[in-house]
């Protein structure tokens, strides 16, 4: 299955609570979906170009996610149905995965023959 990032927004009054909650709502999607929820980054509070929903700041997620590509329109679709997203973005990331997973190999064979 692919990597995919995806980036988004949540509104800013959620709350730490809240950002647990939409984590784990997502995780379980995907999981159920039959895809891997890799990791949810945490981009901080920051200000948007401009309104969106009536929000003038968002707090921004990142989450890398093995999913079919054949799923990518439905995680879309059930991210926008969610009340606390305000934006988001899903591009794939497959040449990161493989650039940083050759590099771990070649760390690891540079570690062993030291």
């Amino acid at each position: 299955m692919p990597l995919y990032e995806l980036y988004f927004a949540l509104r800013p009054k959620i709350g730490e609570d809240g950002k647990e909650t939409i984590k784990n709502k997502i995780e379980g999607f995907i999981g159920q979906n039959g895809g891997r929820l890799e990791s949810i980054d945490d981009l901080g509070l920051r200000k948007l170009t401009y309104e969106v929903e009536g929000e003038k700041e968002g707090i921004f997620l990142r989450a890398l996610v093995n999913i079919d590509s054949t799923f990518t329109n439905r995680l879309t679709q059930w991210m926008r149905a969610q009340d606390e997203v305000i934006r988001l973005m899903l591009i794939r990331a497959e040449h990161s995965k493989k650039t940083s997973v050759k590099n771990k190999e070649e760390k690891e064979i540079k570690n062993v023959s030291q």
